[in-house]
Order: structure tokens, then sequence, then C-alpha cells
């Protein structure tokens, strides 16, 4: 199979584990010591997008309490034309700051006249996912590759500006100086094909403070 097209239910957890310890000593330091890959996805496309256009640049505590306002004052399915008929008043009552309405107004804009369709995007590769949803204002590389990790449960998907997948990278694998984009691809395509998976062990490192071994 396309490694772009591998998803979650593919292949089993021991399978994606084994493989990334086979492939770098490291990782597979990691993986032992956590112990755990739970990485779950799924959703509807169209609700995802507005989450990750509501979520941005916020706690997670404040944008959770925001979107509950938003679903509150929709009252409906989470669809393109139920969100287009709330008001930019209904939107700010709900805390979606101004830019945000704008994002999301052209998201549903796009969405109902048919320039971006969303029923069958899980069928394409990753790097034609990407292209389509980043025409949407609002929705850049990181938040295309979110919906694919996070959504579609794609396997092999790299967030090269993830500030905490590149921070845990580089305090577990002890990089000195400048963390480039080249020294993370070296050392992430090792993982292939499950690169969403050895991102996904190292956001856990950070989420529970692994301490860096010794050894």
């Amino acid at each position: 199979m396309d490694p772009e097209l591998l998803e979650l239910g593919h292949v089993s957890t021991e399978e994606i584990l084994s493989g990334l310890s086979a492939r770098d000593h490291v990782m597979g330091e990691l993986v032992g010591r956590i112990g755990y890959f739970r990485l779950k996805a799924g959703g509807d496309h169209f609700e995802s997008l507005v989450q990750a256009i509501i979520y941005q640049q916020i706690s997670g505590k404040a944008a959770d309490s925001i979107y509950n306002k938003f679903l509150k004052k929709l009252s409906s399915p989470v669809t393109p034309e139920n969100v287009e008929r709330l008001s930019d008043l209904d939107l700010r009552s709900s805390g979606v700051s101004p830019q945000k309405i704008r994002y999301l107004r052209d998201l549903c804009s796009r969405i109902i006249s048919g320039e971006l369709i969303l029923n069958g995007i899980g069928s394409l590769p990753n790097s034609e996912i990407i292209r389509k949803l980043t025409i949407v204002k609002g929705i850049g590389i990181w938040s295309a590759q979110m919906f694919l990790i996070f959504t579609l449960g794609r396997l092999n998907v790299l967030p090269l500006n993830d500030i905490g997948f590149r921070n845990s990278l580089k305090k577990h694998y002890s990089i000195k100086g400048e963390l480039t984009d080249r020294k993370i691809t070296k050392i992430a395509s090792k993982w292939a094909p499950y690169m969403s998976a050895g991102v996904w062990i190292l956001w856990e490192c950070e989420n529970t403070k692994l301490p860096v071994s010794n050894s």
C-alpha cells in the first residue's frame, strides 16, 4: 500500500510499535518506556475543520468553552449551511474572534459552492488533501496535517512545525544546536511508514513529562 494512504486499522498497534522500534533505537527506547499507542481518529470532516479553526492559538480549556457555546448557539448539526446561517453577532457572543469568523465563512462558502468537496477526500494522498484544505483561509499546513492524523488516521504524516513535537524530539534525541527541518526529516524518515506514530510517541513524552534517559 502507498505509505501516504496507510491509516489506522490497516495495521495492528503491535506492528506499528515493533516497526518503530526496529528502525530507530532511540524511538524503540521511548516506545518501551511509554508502553502504549492510543492514537484515536475519526469524526465528521467538516466539523473537524471547524474545530481546527476555533481551537487555533488558544488554550484547550478556552477553546472547549468557546466551542461548547458555539454548539449551543448553533443548536443543530454542524453543517456548512447551518454554520453559515449564524450571524456574526451569534459567533462573537460565543467567543469566536472576528478573524476566525472570516475563516469559518470562507470554509462554508467554499464547501457550499462546491470548490472544496470533503466527500471522498479520504481516498486522496496526503499531499493532495493538504493542497485542497490549505486553499481555505485559516487552514495552514499544520492544521491540514492534524486533520490527516486525527480525522483520517493517516499513519505517515510529519508535522515539521509542531512545537511540542520539535521540543520533545530535540530533548529526547539530545540534539545540540539549531533543530533544522533537515535534521528532523533525517531522524523521522527512519520511522516510515509510521511517522505519525513516532510523532505521537514524542507528544506523549511531553504530555507525561517523561524524563530524558540516562542511557
